[in-house]
């Protein structure tokens, strides 16, 4: 496990899957880079889409054999930052080295799980699709049970609404499956 600046994984993974190749020796222990995703609904100038978001931000999980050929070579990689891992000491000095911290086979499988996992859509990124950006909705569950507001945006899944109580504006993160759409009668009705 390798970390690196939070929001850089996907183009830190690209540099390493560059420069790690030229390097002699290193690609013969190095399996695999990975950068755990999930699809998630999202919202941006009025229209709902798919983006990708990083499961574990600053961190790129590398498959291989540590050796020094390997450790330095993602180690000189700019915008690397360490490794995941205990310092160890390096001669009599006060400089030292992190030692990367292998995962166990329970930890492996989980997040071999989690990585298949993320390729596809949850059931609440599903639902946040069927609404529209101003879409006007009511809330079936939760401390805003009854009240009506207006769709602003999705993140993550969750839909924002906005709701107007006693002269005052108040945004919400709602499940998508705490809401419904109003009827046509409802929206009439006013």
């Amino acid at each position: 496990t390798q970390t690196t600046q939070a929001g850089t994984e996907n183009s830190v993974k690209r540099q390493l899957e560059q420069v790690v190749p030229k390097t002699p020796g290193a690609m013969d222990s190095i399996r695999q880079f990975c950068v755990p995703c999930r699809l998630a609904g999202d919202s941006r100038m009025n229209k709902v889409f798919t983006s990708e978001k990083v499961l574990y931000p600053s961190y790129i999980f590398i498959e291989m054999k540590l050796n020094e050929i390997t450790y330095t070579a993602i180690r000189d990689i700019s915008r690397v930052s360490s490794f995941v891992g205990p310092r160890k000491p390096i001669g009599r000095g006060t400089l030292s080295m992190v030692v990367p911290k292998r995962l166990s086979q329970a930890e492996v499988e989980r997040f071999e799980g989690l990585v298949a996992a993320g390729a596809t859509k949850t059931q609440k990124d599903e639902f946040a699709f069927e609404y529209t950006i101003g879409e006007m909705v009511m809330v079936m569950e939760g401390a805003l049970k009854g009240e009506i507001g207006a769709v602003r945006m999705v993140r993550d899944g969750q839909l924002v609404c906005r709701f107007y109580t006693y002269g005052s504006q108040l945004d919400s993160y709602l499940d998508p499956q705490h809401v419904r759409k109003l009827t046509d009668e409802e929206r009439e009705a006013g």
